[in-house]
């Protein structure tokens, strides 16, 4: 073999192995910038839910951007079988449930007067397929049987589902 084609043979392994290595570095840059614009993405569609307490009604508003669906809930953490029915809840709209069950669930633990914080726990999916829990809390005081709820949400956060 010639001292030329010597040459000409080790530039095109030299060759060959530069472009198979920027090919290895650009499908790995492609990829992590998939992932994050994957992330990116989903930062629009964190959920924004409100829960209130309105005449003697159970109030979930979306106050969001995209369609959620609540899966069900925990009153205490003991599960509703009322609340396992799936609900779409429209951008702006609201699903209410009535409130008889939770006002019945108050006089037994409360009485007809008193005071008591009652933790509800709801499981959502937003637009995107992640689940969250949003944790609301209702500050109840029974008046003569009669309550008086403010309620507060203190947490939406993604729920386990999506961890695995």
């Amino acid at each position: 073999m010639a001292r030329y084609e010597r040459t000409h043979l080790v530039l095109a392994v030299v060759q060959t192995v530069a472009l198979v290595a920027g090919l290895i570095v650009a499908l790995c840059i492609g990829i992590t910038q998939n992932k994050i614009n994957g992330e990116l993405l989903n930062l629009n569609f964190v959920p924004s839910v409100e829960v209130t307490y309105v005449s003697h009604d159970v109030h979930v508003t979306n106050k969001g951007k995209e369609n959620i669906w609540m899966l069900g809930g925990r009153l205490d953490g003991v599960v509703d079988d009322d609340s396992k029915l799936v609900v779409l809840i429209a951008p702006g709209g609201f699903y209410f449930i009535p409130g008889d069950r939770f006002e019945k669930y108050l006089h037994q633990r409360v009485g007809e007067d008193g005071s008591t914080v009652v933790m509800w726990e709801m499981d959502i999916r937003a637009a995107n397929g992640m689940q969250y829990i949003v944790t609301t809390r209702f500050v109840v005081t029974m008046s003569k049987g009669v309550p008086d709820v403010r309620t507060q949400t203190t947490s939406i956060v993604p729920s386990a589902i999506n961890r695995n």
